[in-house]
């Protein structure tokens, strides 16, 4: 894919390319000047709740503000809950370029988002430039990859944690190795899924009969490698917190538990008192099940255990932000958006159209959100 890429002779990949950036970027244009209208003299709409986390983590690292405390059963928010990929690219970038972590964090993140999508196209199996580009299109509009095209760390998660699944699947082991190291440090999810993905690889090598022990060593040397970054964020936790799973202890702040899946479940269920989110917390539960199940019975295994790993880790961690953890995860979108290629081609136009949508309004309610929520000050 990598070498492909680049070569003079695959100018279909880079069309392709090209058309997920003009996309991804498009639609980042679009939203920037839709939360202007939302705006307000002490808040910026598209930059909130995590953004300003990610703001303060990029400016000062991980200094702690008065009152703040660390350790297990302290309660309070301390910013090792989140993972320092986006805030050290987006931070070091504004400050090399001497331009706003806003303006960088929202280029940053639509660039990762279309290389995401871009790759993406490689993990599942597409015929030819059309169906990537339907695929691409779908991936984008996806309603609730919304927080992509905002200051969180969704997008190049999305982007580590595709290239990371694509290069294993196709044993480029390297380079799955290397895209491990940050996708370690992006989100806890993917350190979950390396650990998993490699094993699951393990297996496969296994039963295919193609492990032999030059390909043990590749594969040992790999996990290895994909280690570095979370090993790197633990002992940074340890030098400056005091302790090595500090970034566990804060998700308490967050109302983020520990506790039975089953559980977590229900009080997310009783917690929606609108009937209306009731039925998406029902749908939270019913796609992702389905399309898990549609990826084992066509033996997308790498598919199939990335979803129930995010699944798992959304309702085992609590019930807070469950649609964004379990929605804004690209292999989910990646297999629904090859079921739309598979249809007739306005079916295809209706379904985008009405993804497109559906992320429109959302985006719409959340500047409407943030506006009339006290406490976010920018």
């Amino acid at each position: 894919m990598i070498k492909g890429l680049f070569s003079q002779e695959n100018e279909e990949s880079r069309r392709v390319l090209l058309f997920a950036l003009c996309w991804a970027l498009l639609l980042e244009v679009f939203y920037v000047c839709l939360s202007s209208f939302f705006n307000t003299p002490h808040k910026i709409a598209i930059c909130h709740h995590d953004c300003l986390h990610y703001l303060r983590i990029a400016n000062h690292a991980y200094a702690l503000l008065p009152g703040e405390k660390v350790g297990a059963g302290m309660g309070t928010k301390a910013p090792y809950a989140f993972f320092p990929l986006f805030p050290l690219v987006a931070g070091s970038l504004s400050h090399l370029l001497h331009v706003s972590f806003l303006t960088v964090s929202l280029i940053l993140n639509s660039t990762a988002l279309a290389c995401a999508a871009f790759t993406a196209s490689f993990f599942v199996p597409l015929n030819n430039e059309q169906e990537k580009r339907i695929f691409i299109a779908f991936f984008l509009c996806f309603p609730f990859l919304l927080y992509g095209y905002m200051p969180y760390t969704e997008a190049l998660y999305a982007l580590c944690l595709m290239l990371f699944l694509v290069c294993l699947q196709r044993d480029y082991l390297l380079w799955a190795g290397m895209a491990g190291i940050f996708l370690g440090v992006a989100r806890p999810t993917g350190c979950l899924i390396i650990a998993l993905s490699f094993g699951l690889k393990f297996c496969l090598l296994i039963y295919e009969k193609r492990m032999t022990k030059r390909r043990l060593i590749e594969m040992a040397g790999s996990a290895c490698l994909s280690a570095i970054g979370f090993l790197t964020w633990l002992l940074y936790q340890k030098l400056t917190s005091g302790y090595w799973l500090e970034f566990l202890y804060a998700q308490e702040g967050w109302g983020r538990h520990y506790t039975g899946i089953l559980q977590n479940l229900w009080i997310y269920y009783d917690n929606q008192y609108k009937p209306g989110m009731k039925v998406l917390t029902v749908i939270s539960v019913v796609i992702p099940i389905a399309v898990f199940c549609y990826a084992l019975a066509q033996r997308a295994f790498f598919a199939a255990l990335t979803i129930l790993a995010v699944f798992w880790m959304a309702f085992f961690t609590g019930h807070m932000s469950v649609v964004r953890f379990m929605y804004a995860n690209p292999v989910l979108i990646a297999v629904l958006g090859l079921l739309v290629t598979r249809r007739h081609k306005w079916m295809q136009f209706f379904l985008i159209g009405l993804m497109l949508t559906a992320q429109i309004i959302l985006m719409l309610v959340w500047f409407r959100y943030v506006t009339n929520t006290p406490g976010f000050l920018v």
